[in-house]
């Protein structure tokens, strides 16, 4: 593999990592902060439903994201969605709004759901032979975001005080999906760049664009 592609690898890896750091971070620590605003136990769990939903409904949308706006911009907007999400919780934790909480589930399960295509976004940037190599790898950002959620919760509980105990949380959410953001705008995919690559062997097959 060039350098190129595995700048391209490393950089959807990464992007994979944020969005589940960030989709940990909801799972595990929704509940909780509903709790914290007011929130009683029978609608803690509601949260991470909305979650779901979100992640579901936004499948709607992604091919017609992508046909739009490309890879690079549409993985982008993704995290876009998910910083409004990270907002709206903030914005709850500090006004103890139990609803706004909840709310901030669901543009969070969007980016999710728009996050989970990068795996097959690595296999656009490599050759044929190479693709499940490509995909696993990226795969493998979750294996790292399986740690690196909880601990950023962990180390961010309680920093603002006990009445913003879950603040940090959902301010972790928008540091993820804007790092996952800004990175995503470096990955070099095939099929947007308008001149013909230096160091990628590419080859047309049934019209399609394979790297």
């Amino acid at each position: 593999l060039s350098q190129r592609v595995w700048a391209n690898l490393i950089l959807l890896v990464l992007c994979y990592t944020c969005v589940f750091a960030s989709t940990t971070l909801m799972i595990g620590g929704a509940a909780l902060a509903t709790l914290s605003v007011g929130g009683d136990s029978s609608n803690a769990p509601v949260a991470q439903g909305v979650f779901f939903v979100g992640a579901a409904a936004v499948s709607i949308f992604t091919a017609p994201l992508f046909d739009r706006l490309g890879r690079r911009f549409g993985f982008a907007v993704g995290s876009c969605i998910g910083i409004v999400g990270g907002c709206i919780g903030m914005g709850g934790i500090f006004a103890s709004s139990t609803a706004l909480v909840i709310l901030s589930a669901f543009p969070t399960g969007m980016a999710t759901g728009v996050g989970l295509h990068l795996r097959f976004a690595a296999m656009e940037v490599v050759r044929e032979e190479v693709k499940p190599f490509a995909m696993t790898l990226v795969l493998s950002g979750g294996c790292i975001a399986a740690f690196l959620g909880p601990e950023s919760q962990l180390a961010t509980t309680g920093i603002f005080g006990e009445n913003l105990e879950y603040f940090g949380l959902f301010m972790m959410i928008v540091i993820f999906n804007a790092v996952g953001a800004i990175l995503v705008l470096f990955v070099k995919f095939p099929a947007e760049e308008d001149d013909s690559t230096e160091d990628l062997e590419t080859v047309e097959e049934d019209g399609v664009m394979r790297v």
